[in-house]
């Protein structure tokens, strides 16, 4: 899949903003695109979720997002620390 350059820039752009590291913010930003595009969601409803501590969802994205899990643990906030990991896992 090729990525929409600006679109994947701006998610990029928000989360180094927010001091992730390029790499966290590399993958996350690749996430959080794939999201928007499965999802119908825009880049802003989906960024409101993000601080500079991790991600927090609300009901509609805690949803999407686990409808779409195979696992039976669920998603509803990702500590800044921990999102490498749960991204890998989201991915596969």
């Amino acid at each position: 899949m090729t990525l929409e350059t600006n679109k994947y820039d701006i998610i990029y752009g928000k989360l180094l903003h927010l001091n992730f590291t390029p790499a966290h913010a590399k993958h996350l930003a690749k996430v959080l695109y794939d999201v928007t595009e499965q999802h119908g969601f825009t880049i802003n409803h989906v960024l409101q979720y993000v601080d500079s501590n991790g991600i927090r969802f609300d009901n509609e994205i805690y949803d999407a997002l686990n409808r779409t899990r195979t696992n039976s643990s669920q998603v509803g906030y990702i500590d800044k620390e921990y999102i490498p990991p749960a991204i890998l896992q989201q991915v596969a």
